[in-house]
């Protein structure tokens, strides 16, 4: 049973290769795609790991070879490259894609652009300012770009053409169960079936540190507008937070945008108010939120899955919109979480002690590393039946 892997350069993927190598020992290759001219952060080369650029995808001779020792091939995110790839790869051989939302949000309508109305208020005003500096410096502008291409993963979209190409050779998916009939109904020739793997476990991820405990609050997962910044923040502001402190996380995704938060936070809630601009290893940054006893997610598409899970395992209180399909995704294993428009009457509340355990009980079970393992495990059948069929 052997697995290629296609993936970004991600802090998700070092995990995943070590729990697919646990599952198939001496069976696993992974191909990584880096940000264009720019190092790997996540990611360093080995006898199963190899970086490659945007040709080894175009049918490349290696491309051929790798997908010739291959019984699956896991795509982790689906990009214009993947793709691409997808062209090359037999019936015979089953294709699992990792779905990250990124790809297929747009096509289900019913989420809109995923900002609330005073995000797109703010983002229409940051558009204006980016047509200024378009206009009136451009070679500032020029640096800007080159900037963020060393700092931020390229290539992480599709656009419709894209994905319908890709629909037809995939045969199973990873993705929130709640969201799989939607995009069923919105992707033609998209029928995969369901197949669980985890990016993160109990032990590996949330077990990892501290607790997260104290007056302080957690918001948002990354500097996109879809996090809903602004509106939770304006929630914020009808609470006395004496004594607590607001720590955001802004170290990938817009960087004008991870500016404007900022200097709106430090202009509501002055020093109380910790932008964290630069990535932190994991267990750093389980050290600066560790005094997070509320974590609020106010997203409208779903986002941050591994935030919201690790909160509620370390013992946080969770804020989300009830329109999220992470809302059910968690309601219906068992969690207890709380809906962001009822932060001003309930930040003070306290969660049980009793649902604190259920929160960690049910996170940590699904997230668990053997149920990680075994599902990976678990395509050696689905393989076997699929090249049987």
């Amino acid at each position: 049973m052997h697995i290629l892997h296609f993936a970004l350069d991600d802090k998700f993927i070092p995990l995943q290769a070590d729990m697919s190598e646990e599952a198939f020992p001496g069976a696993t290759q992974l191909r990584i795609l880096p940000p264009d001219g720019a190092t790997t952060l996540h990611t360093t080369e080995s006898a199963s790991l190899r970086h490659v650029d945007a040709d080894y995808f175009d049918g490349s001779a290696e491309l051929r070879a790798d997908i010739a020792q291959a019984d699956c091939v896991l795509v982790h995110g689906m990009t214009h490259e993947f793709a691409g790839a997808l062209e090359y790869v037999p019936d015979a051989v089953l294709v699992l894609w990792g779905a990250w939302g990124y790809e297929y949000v747009n096509e289900l309508p019913h989420l809109g652009s995923g900002l609330l109305p005073s995000s797109s208020d703010h983002q229409r005003r940051l558009a204006w300012r980016r047509r200024l500096l378009q206009v009136t410096n451009a070679d500032r502008r020029r640096r800007l770009i080159r900037r963020l291409r060393g700092r931020f993963v390229p290539n992480q979209t599709i656009d419709r053409f894209g994905l319908l190409a890709a629909a037809r050779h995939l045969d199973l998916v990873n993705v929130n169960p709640v969201d799989l009939p939607k995009i069923h109904a919105a992707i033609p020739d998209f029928t995969a079936d369901y197949h669980h793997f985890a990016y993160y476990t109990t032990e590996d991820t949330f077990a990892v540190g501290v607790d997260m405990a104290g007056p302080d609050i957690l918001l948002g997962n990354s500097a996109s507008p879809t996090n809903n910044h602004i509106p939770a923040m304006e929630l914020l502001k009808e609470v006395d937070l004496t004594g607590r402190r607001i720590f955001v996380p802004l170290s990938y995704g817009d960087d004008r945008y991870a500016r404007h938060v900022a200097q709106l936070g430090n202009r509501w809630f002055g020093d109380a108010f910790v932008a964290m601009i630069d990535f932190l290893p994991l267990a750093d940054y389980n050290e600066a939120v560790s005094r997070c006893g509320t974590a609020i997610l106010n997203h409208v598409r779903q986002q941050g899955i591994g935030n919201a899970s690790m909160a509620l395992y370390k013992g946080a209180t969770l804020y989300l919109r009830p329109e999220s399909t992470l809302h059910p995704f968690f309601t219906e294993m068992g969690a207890f979480v709380r809906d962001v428009d009822d932060l001003p009457t309930t930040l003070n509340d306290p969660q049980s002690d009793e649902q604190r355990q259920a929160n960690r009980d049910v996170v940590g079970e699904y997230w668990s590393r053997k149920r990680g393992v075994d599902a990976l495990r678990g395509l050696a059948p689905r393989v076997a039946a699929h090249q049987d069929g």
